[in-house]
Formats: C-alpha cells, sequence, structure tokens
C-alpha cells in the first residue's frame, strides 16, 4: 500500500479549506439583481426635492416619471445594495433583505448644471425651460411658436415671458449657501447667453452670462448728488414692481452733454463704469475679474425702425455695422426689452401713437407679459440715430419713446448690465427669486 507523505496531506487540506471558503464567500455575497416597478413601501422610501432644495418624504406609490431625475449619489441602501433607475424602473443589486432610501431632484436647469460651466450648460439644457427661446431661425421654425421668424437669428440664448414663469435670478453677494440673497441690491437676471464677439477676448465665440440688474441704482452704487450724470432722486410711484424695496432711486440724464454719442456719456463713463465698477470691485472683487470687457454696439436706431416696427427690425438696426465701444459695464439694448417678452408680443410696436385706450397694439399691452418691466422709467443704451440728442427709454407701462439725452422732463432710472466670462460655474439654486442661482 502506498503511504503517502503527511506534509503534502496537509497542505491539500489547507489548500482546500481555503478554496471552500472563497467559494462560499463569493456564494454569499453574491447580488440578485431585482428590478422594481413601482415603489415597495417594505423596501423603498423616495425622497423628493422641493423648491428650496430640501427633500421631503415622497407620499407616493410609483416612481416619478416627469419633472424629476434620479440622484445616484444620495441614493442608498443599508445593507450594501446598489440602487440604479433604469426606464422609470429601480434596479437593486443586492445579497440579501435591503431597507433602501431613493432621492428625486427636480429636473430643471439648477440641477442639470450645478457644479458646470453655466452658460455653456444652459445651451445644452435650454429646452427643458420653457422661458428660454434659442435666435436661431432654422431652430425657431422647427418649434413652430408665434413670431419665430422675428427671431433675432444671432444663435443667443434669450429668456422671455412674464415673471410667474421666468426663473432666471441670480444673487451676487458672497454666500455659497443656497436660499435667499441677503440683500435684493445683491440680485440680478439672466437676459441670456450671448457669444462672444470679440475677436482679441480668450472668450471669442463662447457663451456668456449676460446679466442685468434686478433692481434700480442706489446713490452708494453709482454715487449721489453732483456725481456724473446724477439728476436727482424719486421716490417710488404706486406703479413701481419691487414693493420690498421701497425707498428713493437716482435718476440720471442719458449725459449731460447735448450730444447722444455713449462713448462720451458721463452715465457710461461716470456713473457706471466709474462708481459702480469700484463700487462691485470693493465688495466682491472675485466677481469683478470675471466681468469681461464687451464691445457695445452704439450704432443706434431710428425711429422709423425701433417705434413703429417689430422686435427683429429694431435689432438689425442696432447691430447693423462695427460702430461700438469697449466697456465693463452698459445698459440694456432696446432689443433685450423687446425680446424679454412672451414671442407673441415681439411684433407689436414700441409705441403706437394713434391708440390712447386698451389693446393699444404697442408695447404696453405686454406690460404683464415682459419679466424686464419693473415700472419705473427706463433708460436704453441705444440712441435716436435721426438726432444727435436722443435716446430711447421705456416710460413705467412699457410705452416706449425717444426723448433728449439731458432732459428735465421724466424720471429715468437705470440697471446696470455686463457680460460674466464663460468659466462661471453654477454653485446651486433654481433661479426663482426666493431661490436664486448662485454662481462660482
Amino acid at each position: 500500500m502506498l503511504k503517502v507523505n503527511k506534509k503534502i496531506l496537509i497542505f491539500f487540506c489547507i489548500l482546500g479549506i481555503i478554496a471552500s471558503y472563497f467559494i462560499i464567500n463569493l456564494y454569499l455575497n453574491k447580488k440578485n439583481k431585482l428590478i422594481l416597478e413601482n415603489k415597495d413601501s417594505k423596501l423603498m422610501s423616495i425622497k423628493l426635492q422641493d423648491k428650496n432644495e430640501d427633500y421631503i418624504d415622497g407620499e407616493i406609490d410609483a416612481w416619478p416619471k416627469e419633472g424629476y431625475i434620479f440622484n445616484k449619489e444620495l441614493s442608498t441602501c443599508e445593507n450594501g445594495g446598489e440602487v440604479n433607475f433604469e426606464n422609470g424602473q429601480i434596479v437593486l443589486n443586492t445579497n440579501g433583505s435591503e431597507k433602501c432610501t431613493i432621492y428625486f431632484d427636480i429636473d430643471n436647469i439648477g440641477n442639470r448644471c450645478k457644479g458646470k460651466e453655466f452658460a455653456s450648460c444652459i445651451k445644452e439644457n435650454y429646452e427643458i425651460d420653457g422661458a428660454i427661446i434659442y435666435h436661431n431661425l432654422a431652430d425657431a421654425t422647427k418649434k413652430e411658436f408665434p413670431n419665430y421668424n422675428l427671431v433675432a437669428n444671432d444663435d443667443s440664448y434669450r429668456y422671455a415671458g412674464s415673471n410667474d414663469i421666468v426663473n432666471n435670478y441670480v444673487c451676487l453677494d458672497n454666500s455659497t449657501v443656497s436660499g435667499e440673497c441677503e440683500s435684493i441690491d445683491n440680485l440680478y437676471r439672466i437676459i441670456g447667453i450671448f457669444k462672444n464677439e470679440d475677436e482679441k477676448s480668450t472668450d471669442y465665440g463662447k457663451y456668456e452670462l449676460k446679466l442685468i440688474k434686478y433692481d434700480y441704482t442706489t446713490a452708494d452704487e453709482t454715487g449721489g448728488e453732483g456725481v456724473g450724470a446724477y439728476f436727482g432722486n424719486f421716490l417710488y410711484a404706486d406703479w413701481y414692481y419691487n414693493e420690498t424695496n421701497a425707498q428713493e432711486k437716482i435718476i440720471y440724464k442719458w449725459n449731460t452733454l447735448n450730444t447722444n454719442k455713449w462713448e462720451d456719456s458721463d452715465l457710461n463713463k461716470i456713473n457706471l463704469n466709474g462708481k459702480f465698477y469700484n463700487y462691485l470691485a470693493n465688495k466682491n472683487p472675485k466677481l469683478v475679474e470675471k466681468i469681461i470687457e464687451t464691445k457695445w454696439h452704439i450704432n443706434g436706431c431710428s425711429q422709423e425702425n425701433c417705434l413703429n416696427s417689430n422686435a427683429k427690425i429694431a435689432y438689425t438696426s442696432e447691430m447693423i455695422n462695427d460702430s461700438t465701444t469697449s466697456a465693463n459695464i452698459g445698459l440694456m439694448y432696446l432689443s433685450d426689452f423687446y425680446y424679454a417678452a412672451q414671442n407673441s408680443y415681439w411684433n407689436l410696436k414700441g409705441r403706437n401713437s394713434e391708440k390712447d385706450t386698451s389693446p393699444y397694439e404697442d408695447y404696453r399691452d405686454a406690460d404683464s407679459k415682459n419679466w424686464l418691466v419693473l415700472g419705473l422709467n427706463d433708460w436704453f443704451i441705444t440712441s435716436n440715430s435721426d438726432t444727435d440728442n436722443k435716446a430711447y427709454m421705456a416710460y413705467y407701462r412699457s410705452n416706449i419713446d425717444t426723448i433728449w439725452v439731458n432732459s428735465w422732463e421724466g424720471y429715468y432710472c437705470v440697471r446696470p448690465v455686463f457680460y460674466l466670462t464663460s468659466s462661471i460655474k453654477l454653485l446651486n439654486g433654481f433661479g426663482t427669486k426666493d431661490n436664486p442661482y448662485r454662481i462660482s
């Protein structure tokens, strides 16, 4: 009988034990794949994000299929199971009984763009926000919305419509925490995203955020009596929409000189690119580093093209040639105001002098459907090219007019406008007034 070496026997016994251990361990850790078409309260609990970015218990029996996106990072199981969301179903990989919490975020620009370059992300996701219109004629034709043929056709993406549908608020305070802006003076709104057209800029051809200050400027921001184009103080009137900030507003002449050349305007040089720019620099120097020096079109526009025609003709007239001036801060163009209205109004005149009662058949009819309307009289950067001493402005109920640049006849407030570099990233927020976007 063949004798077995004890050492060899012991070796094979140990090897067998090790192999058995790995086989048993592999079997015990084998994860089973479960596909759950509907919520099972014994296995799952649902957390749904609300408008403040908080999570609340979802009192629903089925997985949300519209208006929400699955948050894989937050969704976890007690015993190490892995959760995915595929084709409207929860796919659970587990090796035993589980209790999982499934998180769903609101499907909006804020969640899709968090941590990404904001302007380019808006471009990629604009279709989920019904208030953003892509100003490309071929694309607009496919959408077949009213007045699609009147888009600017400059490949910009602009917000349009009434305040109740336009969520484009941005808070520029120093906080990184989502929630209400600490001061309304730090609140801005996104006119849209536009391609940089300066060939010398590192941002050339890239999309940039174009912001406008939500509220009118104060003396602290642009200088009080005796500074630049300062004209006086005006206590808000009943038609002023911002009831939460009822204080005196500074009103300005477009230029103290009797000329409508914007590059020579003291409102431009002293109040906006002097006082206001320095105010921002002192308050938030990192923000100012991201403001792009921009070529502002100062060609102006004739009364026929800007008062008596539609939004597209006004836009084309403003941008028709290379008459520009470079600056960090400007004002909104008249066409910005026109295109901010619901698109069904883009074919209206700026002013119809033949009508004094509603319907006016001009931009007064769009008053409640234009998010840029704040209630007081606004200067535009656009001059009247028919003269050498008039510029355009909007009266408190959206009636457009042209008036002398050094006039004492009315109350003319300003809301500064500037562009931010394409590298700006979104931190958080949903773009609402209560939970505005915050940027890096």
